[in-house]
């Protein structure tokens, strides 16, 4: 198949999938309640459109040879990211209410991921992690990270969980076959 026709392809497949996404979470008051608004229904088209149009390449994993398992190991580590999210937020309460200490660190590491998918995925994990900022990702995966204190610093420098569960996710860098 000619890569122009497959990528047309994609496009068309990312679009119908994005539709259905918006019919299945915002339109079903229009469908159910009972009044049909054709302005509502074109309003998805268009925003599915948008977002498939600026998101294509986010959406569509162009160097993954498996599909299934990047989606699977991807949910599975979305689990996994809102456990985290939710053990940041108790500690950044402590640390508000004065229990823990703050002292604020900006570190700087390098990664194996290469693609973009992989390093929007992890720069956008560290910033929804409380207590974490991605200040800067260059091309070749180095990120500049602010952390609100040592400890979560230190989990992203040495210990490198988050680091090591994007490369099994991704199939990309040395750790890509056990995610701690």
């Amino acid at each position: 198949m000619n890569m122009n026709l497959k990528k047309v392809l994609s496009i068309i497949t990312t679009f119908l999938i994005t539709l259905i996404f918006w019919l299945t979470f915002s339109a079903w008051n229009v469908y159910i309640v009972g009044y049909y608004e054709l302005s509502r229904f074109f309003s998805g088209v268009v925003v599915a459109l948008i977002v498939t149009l600026t998101m294509h390449e986010l959406l569509t994993l162009e160097k993954s040879r498996n599909l299934k398992t990047v989606i699977s190991r991807f949910l599975l580590y979305t689990f996994w990211q809102f456990y985290q999210i939710f053990l940041a937020a108790v500690d950044v309460s402590l640390r508000v209410l004065g229990i823990r200490d703050v002292n604020p660190q900006i570190i700087e590491f390098k990664t194996p991921l290469r693609s973009d998918s992989a390093i929007t995925t992890l720069a956008n994990s560290i910033t929804l992690t409380p207590g974490t900022v991605t200040i800067d990702v260059d091309e070749n995966g180095k990120f500049l990270v602010h952390a609100i204190s040592l400890e979560p610093a230190l989990s992203l420098v040495e210990d490198r969980t988050m680091i090591n569960k994007v490369c099994h996710v991704f199939m990309e860098g040395e750790n890509n076959d056990s995610p701690n």
